[in-house]
């Protein structure tokens, strides 16, 4: 096969906001969190078997001012769409997970909120393990 040198070099994971003084946490979390979107995870917040009961026009607000400045189609793609059972193999929802968004109480209408996770949580390692066994 031929491959074309820019098709070679274009980017397929963003860590643009990772820099040498970057706190090792933060590329820990951002690392783990993206090698799961290659390894085909969705975002957790976004697991058909999750009831976030998102407070949407706080939600818009947030996502649509920087860092992020995403229009709303954007945050309708990333934060509110809803993966079908048929769609992912879903597991119960992981608020532990590196596939969740930190949330912020002040986003939901019931005071729900997770952190930033910046390890893999136990249902994140058997779900791996389950797909790509040891040899």
């Amino acid at each position: 096969m031929h491959w074309n040198l820019s098709q070679r070099m274009r980017p397929s994971m963003n860590y643009g906001w990772l820099y040498k003084d970057t706190p090792q946490e933060e590329y820990d979390r951002v690392v783990l969190h993206e090698f799961g979107h290659a390894l085909g995870y969705v975002h957790e917040h976004q697991n058909p078997n999750g009831d976030i009961q998102w407070n949407k026009e706080r939600v818009y607000q947030y996502y649509m001012r920087p860092p992020n400045n995403w229009d709303k189609p954007t945050v309708d793609r990333n934060i509110f769409l809803k993966y079908s059972f048929d769609q992912v193999n879903a597991t119960a929802f992981d608020p532990k997970s590196i596939m969740l968004y930190a949330i912020p109480e002040e986003l939901t209408l019931n005071g729900f909120s997770t952190t930033e996770n910046s390890e893999l949580s136990r249902v994140d390692i058997s779900n791996v393990a389950s797909i790509y066994p040891q040899r």
